[in-house]
C-alpha cells in the first residue's frame, strides 16, 4: 500500500513539473 502511494505521489509531482514547464514555455 505504501509503495503504491509513493508511486502515485511521484506521478503527481512529475505531472506538476510538466505543467510548470509548459507554463514557462508558453509565457516566454
Amino acid at each position: 500500500m505504501s509503495c503504491f502511494t509513493w508511486l502515485l505521489a511521484k506521478q503527481v509531482v512529475l505531472t506538476q513539473e510538466n505543467f510548470m514547464k509548459r507554463d514557462i514555455l508558453t509565457e516566454s
